[in-house]
């Protein structure tokens, strides 16, 4: 064959080849919103609990147990336990991460809610609006707002990524709570969405939970709904804490209420610690304090909520702020990192030292002698302890996967360990 032939011919391959190349790689980018790209972590670690955990050796190891764990924690604790006999992490303002950084008043998150779950987060304050066009039309959707600002999530979003978890993970649930956020009222809206055939099944329905609580066993797999927006339409969707919680103007103080349509035959007590607007950290912190050993003293039929937050509400300081501390170290105490050191002094003495060392740390007598939950040290070693659901403000310090302590923290109170 001429070798002119030859290479004309070699250069037509050439070209075909580049052109199918550049055809694929098109067709990836513009099909991508088509395409599932498969969740790498979620490959690793499917791969790991496969092998029985040894994939890997040392401190690898051990992390990737870790992330594994507290994915499905909920599945380490019996079916007949209590709703309210377990500590549980939980996020103020779920939804806040996409808004811009800033509007630090109104950022309270710096992860997704999707991510929150992966992390062990397992109660979900949801403020809701109506969405509506940019001509102020509804669009018959729920958008999540926190105070008048957009957090640019539609409800749907948050329940697309609760289904994908609680399928992946059925041993799991999810406590939500949702509330009416300063706009117009979302209830026939939100009625659509508890009728909608997508996510009927997603919810809890139970037709005397307003006078009981119900077990693990009973909800797994599903969102338990408590409703801080005022309806009209009797329904076993949602538990009632309007009433009790939102219709109260004083909430500097320990709410304390049954739901109104069961108060004689209501066999617990809610109580919520909100003091939102407690700027003063060195009276807040002190108040949680108090109300968290109150929980891990309370009956286990009562359910307890208590907000390590507070507002910004033309403040100096940030939710941050607050939560992590400023630069100068103004803030002090600060919120998380005493919540931490709590928990922290709390899981060292109860589950991972001896008695010997449990006795070398300061005020270790003083803190058991308050929680009561034992009546010697050594019977104490060991036990759970429950301080109900912990409301937060950035979770997690710098975003990091492995700086998940305030959140392991609160897991490893219910004897759980990885």
């Amino acid at each position: 064959m001429n070798k002119n032939i030859r290479l004309f011919m070699t250069s037509q391959k050439s070209v075909f080849f580049s052109i199918v190349v550049l055809m694929s790689l098109t067709f990836m980018f513009i099909g991508c919103d088509k395409i599932e790209f498969p969740d790498v972590e979620d490959e690793i670690l499917d791969d790991y609990e496969e092998g029985g955990g040894k994939m890997f050796g040392g401190i690898f190891n051990e992390e990737l147990m870790k992330i594994a764990f507290l994915k499905s924690w909920m599945g380490e604790l019996d079916d007949e336990t209590l709703l309210s006999d377990i500590s549980i992490p939980g996020t103020h303002d779920s939804g806040t991460q996409l808004i811009p950084s800033n509007m630090g008043n109104m950022h309270t998150q710096n992860f997704s809610i999707r991510q929150q779950l992966d992390d062990g987060i397992r109660f979900l304050d949801i403020r809701l609006q109506n969405e509506r066009t940019p001509f102020l039309v509804k669009t018959g959707k729920l958008q999540v707002y926190h105070g008048t600002y957009n957090c640019y999530i539609l409800f749907d979003q948050v329940l697309v990524w609760c289904k994908n978890f609680l399928d992946k993970y059925p041993s799991e649930v999810i406590l939500m709570s949702i509330k009416n956020e300063e706009g117009d009222d979302i209830l026939n809206n939100l009625f659509h969405y508890f009728d909608d055939t997508r996510w009927k099944n997603l919810f809890y329905d139970g037709n005397d939970f307003d006078k009981r609580i119900p077990t693990l066993g009973e909800v797994r797999g599903r969102i338990v709904v408590y409703s801080r927006t005022n309806y009209t339409r009797m329904t076993t969707n949602f538990i009632d804490w309007y009433t009790g919680w939102d219709m109260v103007s004083d909430k500097s103080r320990i709410l304390e209420f049954k739901n109104p349509n069961r108060w004689e035959d209501q066999s617990f007590t809610y109580y919520i610690a909100d003091e939102y607007e407690q700027y003063d950290t060195r009276k807040k912190w002190p108040n949680v304090q108090e109300h968290l050993l109150r929980a891990a003293n309370g009956r286990k039929e009562d359910f307890y909520l208590t907000f390590i937050s507070i507002s910004h509400h033309g403040q100096t300081f940030t939710p941050y702020h607050y939560a992590w501390g400023t630069s100068d170290n103004t803030v002090n105490p600060i919120m998380n990192s005493s919540l931490r050191d709590f928990m922290s002094l709390y899981n060292t003495c109860f589950v991972f030292n001896t008695i010997g060392e449990a006795k070398e740390i300061p005020n270790f007598i003083d803190l058991f002698r308050l929680i009561g939950s034992a009546t010697s040290v050594q019977e104490g070693v060991g036990k759970p302890i429950r301080w109900g659901v912990i409301m937060l403000d950035y979770y997690n310090n710098h975003g990091n996967p492995g700086e998940n302590e305030l959140v392991e923290n609160i897991i490893r109170s219910n004897k759980l360990i990885w």
